[in-house]
């Protein structure tokens, strides 16, 4: 998700997009806003597991965040 918001080359981020649309599609949810609303617990886990281990994980939790 963060690759499609701030990605500086066009292709990646219309790729990007292109495979988010079809997981959605796939998953049964109408657009990204469900798909994610729908897995927020994965993703308030994942950011928490990366904040328990900054050391190794310091950048990846604000590229997750924005």
């Amino acid at each position: 998700m963060s690759r499609v918001a701030v990605d500086p080359t066009p292709a990646v981020a219309a790729a990007a997009e292109t495979a988010l649309g079809a997981v959605c599609a796939a998953c049964g949810h109408r657009g990204l806003h469900e798909l994610v609303a729908a897995n927020a617990d994965y993703v308030v886990d994942g950011v928490c597991r990366q904040l328990r281990h900054l050391d190794t994980h310091s950048r990846s939790v604000f590229a997750d965040s924005a």
